[in-house]
């Protein structure tokens, strides 16, 4: 949630007028890390996405639902990009993640004040160099923290996050596209 701990993020909540009286009425009680826990599964228990393009392309066989260049953008999603090692699918489900933390560059973009590229680990053998303003196409806004590293404390930790599975379209290069 970009912010720098949960006592800062539950403050917000109890400032922000748009949640006056909601945790009282929803949960019997103020916003707490209890109660924040249970609105966030509350939320997610509704992220229901079981119609979607790809989900009638992959799971129901309508050739037909995607366009032949997300078809093509699938292709690279899985083979030569290397997304389906981190962005998992199944055979029944395609939930693109493997619910870890990974550094996909947008900490070390925050540090940096030029648009060299970023050099980005996509796969333990795979790295590759992107484009400043490629890695901002795809990016959190730079309000983020330090990542995993304000949990664990762990240096290898720094800039690694665990984003929500969305599909957002890049630019690998000459104009092979494919998703992250």
């Amino acid at each position: 949630m970009a912010k720098p701990s949960l006592g800062h993020l539950i403050a917000r909540l109890r400032e922000g007028p748009d949640y006056a009286g909601a945790f009282e009425a929803a949960f019997g009680g103020p916003v707490n890390a209890h109660t924040l826990g249970q609105a966030l599964a509350a939320y997610k228990r509704t992220l229901l996405s079981g119609n979607s393009p790809f989900d009638r392309w992959r799971y129901g066989n309508e050739r037909e639902a995607m366009s032949p260049e997300a078809v093509r953008g699938f292709a690279l999603f899985a083979g030569k990009a290397g997304c389906a090692s981190c962005h998992l699918v199944g055979e029944r489900h395609a939930l693109f993640t493997d619910y870890d933390f990974h550094n996909t560059g947008t900490g070390e973009l925050r540090r940096r004040a030029a648009d060299a590229p970023i050099s980005i680990a996509l796969a333990p053998d795979l790295i590759v160099n992107l484009a400043a303003h490629v890695v901002r196409s795809v990016s959190e806004p730079d309000s983020m923290g330090d990542g995993r590293l304000e949990v664990t404390g762990r240096p290898e930790d720094l800039h690694r996050f665990k984003k929500d599975p969305r599909i957002r379209p890049l630019n690998l290069s000459g104009g092979e596209s494919a998703t992250l």
